[in-house]
């Protein structure tokens, strides 16, 4: 439900031949198509996929597969990762230019209390745009049943040059909660910044 992949099939020699060109993500099934559903959404156990961004497409540019509306980045191979050889890279040399990558995932508020994020991220002459929901970060949305925005809650932002670093922060979670979205970037900073070993931990679950 959650992590769709874009094909491109060829005919060659009288076979089809698939090529991954894209991470997607479309609006729910309903009816009879979404409840045959073989995989369902458990928003009782939330979790970030491929948070290591090790599964990649194919192509000119690489991009991390079960992440989507990628801009200005690409997975890459560093000898510094942190978590296996890859790690999500955003490159931006202007100031105000959309760059980002965002998954989204079950969460059920009445069943999850808190989670926990972490992850390893570095940079390079990162410079800020006045404004905090333009700067390097990582931000999570929980929306309603209906898809309608609780409340969004962030770590960051980051500047300047810097090594990897690990960042962890415990969220609360809205008892109205749904689905969630999880964006990462530069949301218009301008520099470099890497993101790896990303992961989404339950730390209390109702009634405990």
């Amino acid at each position: 439900r959650y992590q769709q992949m874009l094909y491109l099939f060829r005919k060659e020699n009288g076979e089809l031949v698939q090529e991954a060109l894209l991470p997607t993500l479309f609006v729910p099934m309903t009816g009879t198509a979404e409840e045959r559903r073989v995989v369902l959404p458990d928003p009782s156990h939330p979790a970030i996929y491929n948070g290591g961004f090790e599964e990649a497409s194919e192509g000119e540019e690489i991009k991390p597969i079960g992440w989507h509306y990628i801009r200005q980045a690409h997975v890459t191979q560093q000898q510094d990762a942190t978590e296996g050889k890859a790690c999500l890279e955003f490159a931006n040399a202007e100031l105000g230019r959309p760059s980002r990558a965002l998954q989204a995932f079950p969460i059920d508020g009445r069943e999850v209390r808190e989670i926990e994020i972490s992850l390893d991220v570095k940079g390079k002459d990162v410079q800020l745009l006045p404004a905090r929901r333009q700067s390097p970060m990582l931000a999570i949305t929980f929306y309603d049943e209906r898809r309608a925005i609780i409340t969004q809650r962030g770590m960051g932002p980051w500047q300047g040059t810097f090594a990897w670093q690990t960042e962890r922060e415990k969220i609360d979670v809205p008892v109205r909660a749904r689905e969630a979205i999880v964006r990462i970037g530069m949301f218009g900073a301008s520099g470099e910044a890497c993101f790896d070993n990303l992961t989404l931990t339950v730390t209390q679950r109702k009634g405990k």
